[in-house]
């Protein structure tokens, strides 16, 4: 009987020892609970097997914890922009970088204007990229903060602080990412405090390019305001008249501003701007050539006028997109957006078998 469940013990603690390596705690569980169980039949004693029981279990975790990597601990929240993504955080480095920024906006504030040391300056943009990672209004505002800071030692005479584009870029790229109804005027803000450093301090190089560009078209995009579409295309339009040429990143915030328009014929419009972008690509600018993101878009606008025949327009897009993935292009497969958009369309026309339709 001894030998029995001496064996049967053994057994369960070499296939938890293999199967749960990885997880140290219900390993340690069961050696304790069939230790236990062993020492007692071998042992008269209770409280001597137990004692023995939990000082082998004790050793055995020490050599298991030591042999396993530590496992980072991480913390999963739900991301209202893209509900079918989660956001992976390292709950330590969340807490090392409030520290680290913390620390670094209390060092600005004890130093006075003008006397920031270079080490102390060249931690604003990477302060500045963190508080655009946040995608909070109160991100946004830090970075406000920070780059005003920059500019005031700038001005006070500091040679350290040398006002680059890719420093503002951020700060904008901070307020679009917070989604505030007023990011377009403080993007606006950013770049009158550009044009007024150019002018006063011969900063000739301090020009807002495309990226500077994209962005004050996304937040326009991204207000849901009357006039974004318009906004939007009068930003478009600048760009070609100066010389700049508009990406794909571009493109694609004019037609998210025609999505989130009221206009009755702004899937034409989205389709008029796609085929604009597809005679660039073939002219030679592949920086400007439609994407995914295009084409959702397009699926978007589609399911989103009440024009007659749009649920077919829409899936007419959705097997265009499937027969291009097929062909080699796979960054245009069609995805869970595409297929929610087209079932929206569906869901909204006045056609009597809709529902079999936005089911296959």
């Amino acid at each position: 009987r001894k030998c029995a469940v001496g064996l049967f013990a053994f057994s369960v603690i070499t296939q938890t020892s293999k199967e749960n390596l990885k997880q140290p705690q219900p390993m340690m569980r069961s050696l304790r609970l069939f230790l236990r169980l062993l020492l007692i039949t071998v042992l008269p004693s209770f409280k001597k097997s137990s004692l023995l029981a939990t000082a082998f279990s004790k050793a055995v975790s020490k050599v298991v914890t030591t042999v396993t990597p530590k496992r980072e601990t991480l913390h999963f929240r739900k991301d209202k922009r893209r509900p079918n993504e989660f956001i992976t955080k390292n709950r330590k480095d969340e807490k090392h970088n409030s520290k680290w920024r913390c620390m670094i906006e209390e060092n600005l504030q004890t130093t006075e204007v003008g006397d920031t040391p270079k080490k102390l300056l060249d931690q604003i943009p990477r302060v500045l990229t963190s508080c655009a990672r946040d995608r909070t209004s109160e991100g946004a505002k830090r970075a406000q903060l920070l780059l005003d800071r920059y500019v005031q030692e700038f001005v006070a005479g500091n040679r350290h602080a040398i006002p680059e584009v890719q420093l503002f870029n951020i700060a904008m790229d901070a307020w679009v990412k917070s989604r505030r109804p007023d990011a377009p005027k403080k993007i606006k803000h950013i770049l009158k405090t550009m044009q007024d450093l150019r002018q006063t301090h011969n900063l000739c190089d301090l020009v807002p390019d495309v990226i500077s560009l994209s962005l004050f078209c996304l937040a326009w995009a991204r207000s849901r305001e009357p006039v974004a579409t318009e906004k939007a295309h009068k930003i478009l339009h600048y760009m070609e008249c100066k010389g700049l040429q508009p990406n794909t990143k571009t493109y694609n915030a004019v037609l998210l501003s025609h999505v989130h328009s009221n206009k009755r014929d702004k899937a034409l419009a989205v389709e008029s701007l796609i085929n604009h972008m597809k005679k660039r690509c073939e002219a030679g600018n592949f920086n400007c050539c439609p994407d995914i993101c295009s084409y959702q878009s397009l699926i978007a606008a589609w399911s989103r006028t009440s024009m007659y025949g749009t649920p077919q327009k829409a899936e007419e897009v959705l097997y265009f997109l499937d027969e291009e993935s097929r062909n080699g292009k796979e960054y245009l497969r069609p995805n869970c957006h595409c297929y929610v958009a087209a079932i929206h369309a569906w869901s909204h026309s006045e056609e009597l078998e809709k529902s079999r339709r936005a089911y296959e």
